[in-house]
């Protein structure tokens, strides 16, 4: 066949880099086709691209021959691979499909240091020409004792150079790289590289190992160099022909009769270097079996098989593992074929599997289901099942007592351990065990969990105690002073005289008055219910739904600052509004105590809490500084204390007498009757604590956090959260039900997440607002 010639500079404009030295101008490169066929079809790039390397460079899945050889980017580094993943970052990185590498010492010049001939054949990704390059390259790299005539024949073709001059490197310097050369971004761009088409600088088909020596498994090769095969035209080596060129140092590097002597050197090993990219793929790629009762069977689940490769290709499969006896795999809607039949090429086949719980509470179990046929090498679907453990129970049922109680956990499983806590967070099989009945002198919640034996924890169980012990009687008043004996009677009148009139005698003292029990002012009762409620966006703007009466905005005023909280008062027929700077607007029965809209102020103001009676509130700037107005008590703040985060939320207890402050990662500060009850300061958490909430009988509190998660301490149940809810938009705060057996939580946009008791009015989630919505209340 002919081929077209074009000249050296001409390849080296298309090349993707420099090559550093040039062929002299005396070298002439002639093209010996010696027959081969007029060109191999183009074969085939993959549809698809995936991110490879540190920069996440977008590249083909796979580059596949004639033979249906399917390469993916080589990952696994020196010396299966040329480079690893990443090694692929801009701006010289290179990530190699296909690389086959075969080296000579041949003679060299006169004087000159002797340098390693060489031969490369390879299908790489590189970052030259810029943005990114993909192509096929062929290199031939001679270094020759003496100007003359010199013919290489490689597994792809034969060359022959004319040598005018000598230097100190390479005299035969040839790189020919064809393909996509500066700008491959689509898919017809990507298959400028695929193999086939080339002639002479193809790689079609990739060299395979020779029979006898077996690959590491996925690779082509064994890493080091070895004789190979799959030369289309037979000649599976590297061959130069030329005056002198043999050294006659390496008896391994004859050429055969006739060729053998000084004018011929020969290599027949080559290092290949590729990665077999998956024919076969399973969906989903692991199974997880729902709990189940023991001793039962579950449904079956599918495993999906598919051949995407363009030859056919055979499906086994088998489980393995600790617990594969419990689960069966059988032929799907799409049986896949039974061995020695083959899946066709872009066929799919199924897969049922179904799983058998064990008589034994509280195990898990584990199999692999194994699908064999792809060259690439097995694929391994995780089979996993839980056989539950029944969560512990307490004795006395939970609930409200005028005594201490002594609380006893149990389970059904007699060889569980049951583990739990009492300061509102989550058991864990670290948590203490529960061994002797739980003493409860005051209200808790007791949450529990069980562990089997395997390790499979249950469900947690959560029992609030509220324990009210009721005041001793006042002392009985003081007896009343006893009467003063009766006077003595008068002795006889004189005579004569006027008789006298006796004088009436002194009444009795009258008994002094008990003293008056102590106890805090009268507060006005709480609604036992809130059917409905009020949110405030940052303009002061009030949206109002249920039975929350509208009283009034500030959503027309112009603001010195931004509105931060509200409040609402006992009654529920009135609120107040914050901003920032600490101004205080009053709607309906809300009366206006004060503000700290005059004062200049270290922090901002973040939150407010009025009194039980409604005649005074709090307001807290984020530094914990603490400003009292009307019968609200100043109990103490952080304003003096270094925090490690910001205060963001407040709470007051029952009594007006006490309150809590709370930073933004949990951290909780009680003041006056605020009893501690825990805190999340020491844990990690996956989002900023945002707002708080105390339980009615001020023994217990709630904080959540910017993702809807909900943690609980002391009586303060927990209900509910939207911790693994995808959110349109975080949440910015919650109130608590009068009953405490509820809670709502708020989001920006005014999506309301009801939980509990507390039902749900309405929201302004699908409004367009103005501003954000900042605060709640019921």
């Amino acid at each position: 066949m002919s081929y077209r010639t074009p000249s050296f500079v001409h390849l080296l404009r298309r090349a993707r880099r420099l090559l550093g030295t040039a062929l002299a101008a005396a070298l002439t490169l002639l093209l010996v086709p010696l027959g081969q066929p007029a060109a191999h079809a183009v074969t085939a790039v993959s549809p698809g691209a995936a991110p490879f390397g540190p920069a996440n460079t977008v590249i083909p899945n796979w580059y596949a021959d004639a033979a249906g050889v399917r390469l993916q980017p080589c990952a696994a580094g020196l010396p299966l691979c040329p480079f690893a993943p990443a090694d692929f970052a801009p701006s010289g990185g290179e990530a190699f499909y296909y690389r086959a590498t075969s080296t000579l010492s041949t003679a060299p010049p006169p004087g000159i240091p002797a340098v390693k001939s060489v031969f490369v054949a390879g299908l790489e990704a590189a970052f030259v020409p810029a943005p990114l390059s993909i192509f096929e390259r062929m290199r031939i790299r001679v270094q020759v004792p003496q100007t003359g005539t010199y013919t290489v024949t490689y597994p792809y073709g034969v060359k022959t150079y004319n040598v005018g001059v000598l230097g100190a490197a390479a005299e035969i310097n040839d790189t020919v790289d064809t393909g996509c050369l500066g700008a491959c971004t689509t898919a017809a761009q990507f298959a400028l590289a695929a193999p086939g088409g080339q002639g002479l600088n193809s790689v079609e088909p990739f060299l395979q190992l020779a029979p006898g020596v077996v690959p590491t498994a996925g690779f082509l090769s064994t890493g080091v160099a070895n004789p190979v095969v799959g030369s289309p035209l037979g000649t599976n080596f590297f061959r130069v022909e030329g005056s002198g060129i043999n050294p006659g140092t390496d008896p391994t590097a004859a050429c055969p009769a006739p060729l053998t002597g000084p004018n011929c050197i020969q290599q027949n090993n080559f290092l290949v270097q590729g990665q077999l990219a998956p024919g076969l793929t399973a969906a989903p790629t692991s199974l997880s079996f729902p709990n189940q009762a023991m001793g039962t069977t579950s449904a079956p689940q599918t495993v999906t098989v598919t051949n995407s490769t363009a030859a056919g290709l055979p499906v086994t499969s088998a489980l393995a593992g600790a617990q594969a006896a419990q689960f069966t795999a059988t032929p799907g809607a799409t049986p896949c074929p039974v061995a020695p039949a083959t899946l066709a090429p872009a066929a799919s086949c199924t897969i049922k599997v179904t799983w058998a719980s064990p008589a034994t509470q509280g195990t898990s179990s584990a199999a692999v289901l194994t699908i064999t046929g792809d060259p690439a090498g097995p694929i391994n679907v995780a089979l996993t099942g839980s056989t539950p453990e029944a969560a512990p129970t307490a004795s006395p049922a939970p609930g409200t007592f005028s005594s201490a109680q002594s609380v006893t956990l149990s389970d059904t499983d007699p060889a569980a351990t049951i583990h739990f806590t009492l300061d509102g967070t989550t058991p864990t099989a670290t948590s203490p065990t529960f061994s002797a009945p739980i003493p409860m002198g005051s209200s808790a919640t007791v949450k529990a969990i069980a562990v089997s034996a395997g390790g499979v924890s249950s469900a947690m169980a959560s029992f609030p105690f509220v324990i009210v012990i009721p005041p001793p009687p006042p002392p009985p008043p003081p007896a009343p002073a006893p009467a003063p004996a009766p006077a003595p009677a008068p002795a006889p009148a004189p005579a004569p005289g006027p008789a006298q009139v006796p004088l009436p005698l002194p009444l009795p003292a009258p008994a002094p008055a008990p003293a008056p029990n102590p106890g805090i002012n009268p507060i006005s009762p709480r609604p036992l219910t809130a059917n409905g409620y009020w949110l405030a966006a940052s303009d002061g703007g009030v949206f109002n739904f249920g039975d929350a009466a509208f009283h009034g905005s500030t959503g027309a005023i112009k603001l010195n600052k931004p509105i931060v909280t509200m409040a609402s008062t006992p009654s529920r027929q009135g609120y107040w509004l914050v901003a920032s700077d600490g101004g205080v607007f009053n709607f309906g029965d809300a009366a206006f105590h004060g503000s700290t809209g005059a004062l200049s102020l270290n922090k901002p103001i973040v939150a407010m809490t009025s009194t039980p009676s409604g005649n005074g509130y709090w307001l807290i700037a984020s530094d914990g500084g603490v400003f009292s107005f009307g019968d609200a008590a100043f109990q103490g703040s952080t304003g003096a204390i270094p925090l490690n985060k910001p205060i963001v939320a407040m709470a007051s207890t029952p009594s007006g007498n006490g309150y809590w402050l709370i930073a933004s990662d949990g951290g909780v500060f009680n003041f006056g009757d605020a009893a501690f009850h825990g805190s999340t300061g020491g844990l990690p958490l996956n989002r900023p604590i945002v707002a708080a909430a105390a339980s009615p009988s001020g023994q217990g509190y709630w904080l959540v956090a910017s993702d809807g998660g909900v943690f609980n301490f002391g009586d303060a149940a927990y209900r509910g959260s939207t911790g693994a809810i995808p959110l349109n938009k975080p949440i910015v705060t919650m109130a608590a039900t009068p009953t405490g057996n509820g809670y709502w939580l708020v989001a920006s946009d005014g999506g309301v997440f009801n939980f509990g008791d507390a039902g749900f009015h309405g929201s302004t989630g699908a409004l367009s607002l103005n501003k954000p919505i900042i605060g709640m209340a019921a």
